[in-house]
């Protein structure tokens, strides 16, 4: 049925796949599936400021074929455990933030591993967030990499203010080209 910003999404598959656009207020890919990137569209779609949509990720290996995008949200991914709900990159980074309005983000227990931040974009392996209030919250960072810095996550705030909050998350071989 249709979703209103505050009500919890459930991702119910681990492949990626694009909103197929039947209806800003209904996760669905092509084939029926709410994934991932499907979650973080709709909920952007149906944001209203100050109002926090939950998105439930199972627990369970997500392939991410690209970047995932958010402009405009007040949303908490939240995983079954750090060891438990598996963000895989292949060739790109998890999350790309760029602030068109309200941006707040908390990514809660999950890994976030193989993150790629090239030699065109080579900022943030992992996340790169340009603005917004980004919270990581019992998350594990696994062998991202990045062509300049910030091998895990980039939080700049060119801008706009920015602000990253890290609590009870672990960093490892993570790596990035100039520091």
């Amino acid at each position: 049925g249709a979703l209103e910003a505050g009500d919890t999404i459930v991702v119910d598959t681990t492949d990626d796949g694009a909103d197929a656009d039947l209806g800003d207020d209904e996760c669905a890919t092509a084939s029926g599936a709410c994934t991932l990137r499907a979650a973080l569209y709709t909920a952007q779609a149906i944001h209203e400021d100050g109002v926090t949509t939950v998105i439930e990720v199972p627990a369970g290996e997500y392939v991410l074929d690209e970047d995932l995008y958010l402009y405009n949200a007040n949303v908490v991914v939240r995983g079954a455990g750090a060891g438990q709900t598996i963000v895989r990159a292949t060739d790109s980074r998890h999350l790309t933030l760029n602030r068109d309005g309200e941006l707040i983000v908390t990514l809660e227990d999950m890994t976030f591993t193989g993150g790629v931040a090239n030699v065109q974009d080579p900022l943030g392996g992992s996340i790169y967030s340009n603005a917004g209030t980004v919270t990581v919250r019992r998350m594990h960072f696994e062998d991202n990499s990045a062509g300049w810095s910030g091998g895990a996550i980039a939080s700049l705030g060119d801008l706009f203010p920015n602000t990253l909050v890290v609590e009870d998350s672990t960093f490892v071989a993570n790596t990035a080209a100039l520091n």
